[in-house]
């Protein structure tokens, strides 16, 4: 019966993503190697004891089908009219979107949330992804720990989890379904990038944001470069509109007058009086975020890791012993020993 439809594959040629999402027939696995190689690439989403069926010389004299586990397909005798079969559970983003589709359905939580109960969990969820960069090593070139990869693939699916509630939720309502958000995307990508998919030239990074705006743009005109700026984190924000304003030409040309700026909020807010006080400080957050964007610095991820930076020396200082009754200055000689320990 052919009701889930039928995949047919060449074990020389897989695609990527592989999706398996229904039965599949794979043919060419003609060498014990294709058969290596193929059973490590199912192995990376279904189980080693998921039952394939060998086919061999179907239709001639020869002709033969066993089954066997996933994990012994490498032993197999591997021929030039070698096919193996497979109807697996759909793993991977179709078995996702599915289990998601039945949460719908069957869950009492995930029944009763709409779009706005779910927003705090899209905010939760994209910043325990952030804490999980902050973790990752800042130089691409340095070893990462195993578990900070497996920490931040975890917080991400957490966030891919949020997508999928909001389109599943659209879908019941007639709105829109997964499939159009990826579609959409899909093209909206192609369209800002015609100098991959067009015969725009873009040979710097720099260039290819130019183009993404000026695409943008057109296809979300604005009467102010302050128009749409979204509800961000504050830091964020202001990083944001201090970037429009910069591509209006609306920013220092070196890094100097940051620098001054920075001295010039702080003397305001030193004479500031009481009920100033916050729009001062406010407007030296403001000047910082601008020296960060100078310095190439995403300031959201400079002030989680100073966070987390003072959180563990804190905890050192705990372990040193007792803190009640400690002077000032006895406390911050524990912090400079915990200081030599980052």
């Amino acid at each position: 019966p052919l009701a889930d439809g039928l995949r047919v594959l060449d074990a020389r040629n897989l695609p990527f993503p592989l999706i398996l999402d229904g039965p599949v027939v794979i043919g060419q696995v003609d060498h014990a190697l294709v058969a290596g190689d193929l059973k490590v690439r199912l192995l990376d989403q279904l189980a080693p004891e998921t039952s394939v069926w060998v086919l061999s010389d179907l239709g001639g004299g020869e002709e033969h089908v066993s089954r066997i586990e996933l994990s012994n397909l490498d032993q197999i005798e591997a021929g030039l009219r070698t096919t193996i079969a497979i109807k697996p559970e759909p793993v991977g983003w179709p078995g996702l979107v599915r289990v998601v589709t039945r949460l719908r359905a069957e869950c009492p939580w995930d029944r009763e949330q709409t779009h706005q109960s779910l927003v705090r969990y899209m905010v939760e969820e994209a910043y325990e992804v952030i804490e999980a960069i902050s973790r990752l090593p800042a130089d691409p070139t340095q070893p990462t720990d195993p578990a900070d990869h497996l920490d931040l693939e975890d917080e991400l699916g957490d966030v891919l989890l949020q997508v999928l509630l909001h389109a599943e939720i659209a879908s019941e309502s007639a709105g829109f379904t997964i499939d159009d958000v990826v579609e959409q995307q899909r093209l909206k990508l192609i369209r800002r990038h015609p100098h991959v998919f067009g015969d725009v030239d873009a040979s710097s990074p720099a260039d290819v944001e130019d183009l993404w705006a000026d695409r943008k743009a057109i296809e979300n005109p604005m009467d102010s470069l302050m128009d749409g700026v979204p509800a961000m984190p504050p830091l964020a924000r202001a990083d944001k509109v201090q970037r429009r304003a910069a591509k209006a030409g609306f920013d220092w040309p070196d890094i100097e007058p940051v620098y001054e700026k920075i001295q010039e909020e702080i003397s305001e807010l030193r004479e500031a009086p009481a009920d100033s006080q916050t729009a001062e400080l406010g407007d030296l957050l403001f000047s910082v975020v601008n020296l960060a964007r100078h310095l190439g610095i995403d300031s959201d991820l400079a002030l989680s890791g100073a966070v987390n930076k003072f959180m563990n020396r804190f905890r050192l200082v705990e372990s040193a012993g007792p803190m009640e009754g400690l002077s000032l200055t006895e406390l911050d000689e524990r912090w400079e020993a915990a200081k030599t320990v980052d």
